[in-house]
């Protein structure tokens, strides 16, 4: 018998196949522009509702200008990428999520205000904990929450360990629309980022908690998924093609989905 997240999925690629045809029935006809929307965002919800119903989750982020093959990245197991908002990312990110890979667009500087089109979560900004007043950051979060509502936004990923920054946020007025935050648990060891990541989660419990950056040595990896698991609705490894600033680490072996 399927679940209700199975029979929800469904539900969703079912009204997608009923846009499409409506697509190619009014294709000659300005609804063209809003039934190109509504499949976007339908598909987005198909992928998103693949990703969180499947708690062994496995995410890298992929480097700008170095895109790892979205083969081989399926071949490694990964089923969620992240990379940075840009309009030559596009065919890239749009072979992903054909092969069930999908997509967090990160809308920092390098993207320069592009909204990618393939993409099914938006971050918006990254490691601004380090240098941006929490008042500047909510401010310039929201306006992109309220110029693109409909979009799956979360927060910029956290790096300096220091809860009080997003408290900050909060203090501002918090991050409406949003339905999660990022952080970045660098340079410490798998207890120091479950205490962490309790500290971040105790300022609001209703969000959900993404880790879109982490690495650590080979050894230390299993139990530092296991905490990530236990307290994270997905967390990407950095990187693929890439190295992490506490590193650096290889790229890591098929580890993701040890108990």
């Amino acid at each position: 018998m399927l679940s209700v997240t199975d029979l929800v999925h469904v539900h969703f690629m079912w009204i997608t196949t009923i846009l499409q045809a409506w697509f190619v029935d009014f294709c000659a006809t300005p609804v063209i522009v809003y039934l190109a929307m509504q499949m976007r965002i339908l598909e987005s919800y198909s992928l998103l509702f693949t990703i969180w119903r499947n708690p062994n989750i496995s995410g890298t982020n992929v480097g700008t200008g170095n895109y790892a093959s979205p083969a081989g990245l399926r071949t490694r197991g990964y089923t969620l990428i992240r990379l940075v908002s840009l309009e030559e990312a596009e065919p890239y990110a749009a072979d992903c999520r054909s092969r069930g890979i999908a997509v967090i667009a990160m809308v920092d500087p390098r993207a320069g205000g592009y909204i990618m089109f393939n993409a099914d979560v938006y971050q918006f900004d990254n490691e601004r904990d380090a240098d941006q007043t929490p008042a500047d950051y909510q401010q310039a979060a929201m306006f992109y929450q309220r110029t693109y509502p409909a979009l799956t936004w979360i927060s910029c990923g956290m790096e300096t360990g220091q809860p009080s920054w997003w408290q900050g946020v909060q203090d501002a007025g918090g991050l409406p629309g949003f339905s999660g935050f990022a952080v970045h648990p660098y340079n410490k060891n798998p207890d120091q980022v479950y205490n962490l990541l309790g500290q971040y989660q105790a300022i609001t419990p209703n969000l959900d908690l993404w880790v879109t950056e982490w690495a650590r040595p080979e050894a230390q990896i299993p139990r530092m998924q296991r905490i990530l698991r236990s307290n994270a609705v997905h967390d990407l490894w950095f990187c693929e093609d890439c190295q992490a600033p506490d590193g650096p680490w290889p790229a890591p072996p098929l580890i993701f989905r040890a108990s």
